[in-house]
């Protein structure tokens, strides 16, 4: 009777790994059709944006369109709320980052900015106060969600984007070193 338990043990958890398996080998395939209606609704919109201008079209446009055509496939659009993570902000830091960094002396200049970085990175914002800016988003092509991030301007009206880090400026390399880079390499 032991040896029947077993066996009927053993090919029920065979039935089961192969069903888990089978399971994962359909989840796999979910995602990659997820993925590729993904990347046809951004082609998409792509196309849309180059129709209206080839050089490339504002923020406002680049929203517009991206919600117009992920809608018209099914999917939810949401904006996620500026500043939804201030509860989490130290009463002093946020009291220094909103000080008046015009007046200040250059060391108070210099805590006014290291407090307001702290804020600054603690959100999600894309920089909108660049040349050639697209919109910041989060998709989730699984449960079809797009999420716009709020632009930096919005988050912190008034406030300039967070300096380079020193590691930002050391590991920039200038371009005419990667152009050299790339001339040796081709020439070798």
């Amino acid at each position: 009777m032991k040896k029947y338990l077993i066996a009927v043990a053993a090919a029920l958890m065979f039935c089961l790994l192969g069903v888990s398996a089978s399971a994962k080998d359909v989840d796999a395939k979910a995602y990659n059709a997820a993925m590729e209606e993904q990347a046809r609704i951004a082609d998409e919109c792509y196309a849309k944006m180059d129709a209206i201008d080839p050089n490339g079209v504002d923020l406002k446009t680049q929203k517009e369109i991206m919600t117009e055509v992920y809608k018209a496939e099914g999917w939810t659009v949401t904006s996620e709320t500026p500043n939804a993570r201030s509860a989490n902000i130290d009463p002093k830091t946020l009291e220094l980052a909103c000080s008046d960094i015009d007046k200040a002396d250059p060391e108070m200049r210099e805590k006014i900015l290291d407090a307001r970085e702290k804020i600054i990175f603690q959100n999600d914002w894309y920089n909108d106060l660049t040349d050639g800016a697209s919109v910041g988003y989060t998709v989730d092509p699984i449960n079809k969600k797009l999420e716009f991030i709020p632009a930096f301007s919005e988050v912190f009206p008034g406030w300039d984007p967070p300096r380079p880090s020193k590691e930002d400026v050391t590991l920039a390399a200038p371009v005419e070193s990667v152009i050299e880079g790339i001339c040796a390499a081709k020439a070798a």
